[in-house]
C-alpha cells in the first residue's frame, strides 16, 4: 500500500512539473528591420542619410508678374523682387535620432540650384539683360522634430517639421544700352556710347519653415530606402544692392564708381518644393 502510494505521488509531481504554462513575450518588430524576432545588433535609433530629387519655385521666388514691382521700372515700389527661378535639382544630408519609439529629432543642410529665365526676364522687363550666372544658390540650415511609425513589415512613415534659416544669392544682371554723348564728357561729340549697368544685389539671409513626410523601405538592419516630399518656405531679405555703370565707346573704355544703395532692403517669398529619393545609414 506504501509503495502505491509513493508511486502515485510521483506520478502527480512530475505531471505538475511538466504541465506549467510558461509565458513566452510576443516578438517584436525590430527597429532596425522592421521585421518580428530580429537579433540584429543595430537599434535604428541613430540615422543619416542623402537625399536629391527636383526643387520647384513657387510664391515671389518663381514669379514673373513683375508689375508693381523692383522690375517694373513705371513703378515706385523698389522693395519687391520676382525670381524668375525655374524647376532646378536639390539635394540634402540628414541626421535624425529616436529619442522614443515614435518621436525624435532631426536636422537638415540642404541645397537647391535653380535656373534663372533669363530669356522670359528680358523680354517681360523689356531691356535685353544678360547675366554671367543666371542661377539661384538656396542654402537651407534646419532642425526640428520627427514624427515614425512602422505600417507594415518593412514599410515606415516619417513625418517632420522644422525650423532654422536659409540664404540665397539673387544673380547679378547686366542691361547694356546705347547712348548718344553730347560734347564736354571726354569723347567727341555725338558719340555713341555702349553702357552698360550692372545690378548687384547682397546676399540674402532669412528664417524659414519647412514640413515633410516619407515612406521608408527597410532594405536591411543598417539601410532604409526614402521616397519622400518636403516643403521649405521663406521670406527672404536682401540688404542692400549696387549699381555700377560701365561705358565703352571706340577707343575708350571707362566705368563709374558703384552706386551702393546701403540701406535699401529688398525681399522676395520663396517656397521650395522637393520630392526626393533618398538612402539612409541606420547606426
Amino acid at each position: 500500500m506504501r509503495r502505491t502510494l509513493v508511486v502515485v505521488v510521483c506520478l502527480f509531481a512530475f505531471y505538475i512539473a511538466t504541465a506549467q504554462d510558461y509565458y513566452v513575450p510576443p516578438a517584436k518588430r525590430s527597429p532596425a528591420t522592421g521585421e518580428k524576432g530580429s537579433t540584429g545588433t543595430s537599434t535604428g535609433k541613430f540615422s543619416f542619410g542623402l537625399s536629391a530629387g527636383p526643387a520647384f519655385a513657387s510664391k515671389d521666388f518663381g514669379s514673373k508678374n513683375v508689375k508693381n514691382s523692383f522690375w517694373d521700372f513705371t513703378s515706385t515700389d523698389s522693395v519687391h523682387l520676382q525670381g524668375f527661378a525655374k524647376t532646378g535639382f536639390h539635394f540634402n544630408i540628414t541626421a535624425s535620432y529616436l529619442i522614443s519609439e515614435n518621436f525624435g529629432i532631426t536636422g537638415m543642410f540642404g541645397n537647391n540650384s535653380n535656373p534663372f529665365d533669363l530669356s522670359t526676364f528680358a523680354t517681360t522687363v523689356g531691356p535685353p539683360f544678360t547675366s554671367s550666372f543666371p542661377q539661384f544658390q538656396t542654402s537651407e540650415y534646419l532642425i526640428g522634430a520627427f514624427f515614425s511609425t512602422l505600417v507594415r513589415d518593412k514599410i515606415k512613415f516619417e513625418a517632420n517639421i522644422m525650423i532654422g534659416a536659409v540664404t540665397t544669392t539673387y544673380p547679378t544682371l547686366d542691361w547694356t544700352y546705347p547712348v548718344t554723348y553730347p560734347a564736354g564728357y571726354g569723347v567727341p561729340a555725338g558719340t555713341v556710347v555702349a553702357t552698360t549697368q550692372t545690378y548687384v544685389f547682397n546676399p540674402g539671409a532669412s528664417f524659414a519653415y519647412s514640413f515633410g513626410a516619407s515612406f521608408k523601405y527597410v532594405l536591411s538592419e543598417h539601410f532604409d530606402l526614402s521616397l519622400g516630399i518636403a516643403y521649405t518656405g521663406a521670406e527672404m531679405h536682401f540688404r542692400g544692392w549696387t549699381d555700377t555703370y560701365t561705358y565703352t565707346a571706340p577707343g575708350y573704355v571707362f566705368s563709374s564708381n558703384p552706386i551702393t544703395h546701403i540701406t535699401d532692403i529688398t525681399q522676395m517669398s520663396i517656397g521650395l518644393l522637393k520630392p526626393t529619393l533618398g538612402i539612409f545609414v541606420k547606426l
